[in-house]
């Protein structure tokens, strides 16, 4: 979809407010809007959003586990986290980025 005409200000704003609130501005958007563009921008930063959260969360039981072995074993999905909590940063701007310019963009799936 590329058509400027069609966007709005929630479906752009939907990616940015993800970095700060997580999930919960793309499900209160993507049910309260009727708009094709932003629901699809809801959609998409949702669905990005919950990989993320259940991502996030499988790596921080496996390093609480792996603080019991060893700690240097311990640091990797801790690094895990960490790039990936960036990505999470860049790709919500670019998506933001995308959205701004009448596009609608998906996020990368691990």
């Amino acid at each position: 979809m590329n058509s400027r005409n069609s966007r709005t200000i929630w479906g752009v704003l939907v990616h940015f407010l993800g970095i700060f609130f997580n999930i919960v501005p793309s499900l209160l958007i993507y049910f309260i809007t009727d708009n094709k563009f932003t629901k699809e921008n809801a959609r998409n930063a949702a669905m990005w959003k919950l990989t993320f959260t259940v991502s996030i969360l499988i790596a921080a039981g496996v390093t609480f586990v792996l603080m019991f072995i060893s700690e240097y074993l311990a640091m990797l999905p801790a690094i895990f986290i960490l790039i990936l909590s960036v990505l999470d940063i860049v790709f919500c701007l670019y998506a933001t980025y995308k959205s701004m310019n009448g596009e609608i963009w998906k996020y990368p799936n691990i």
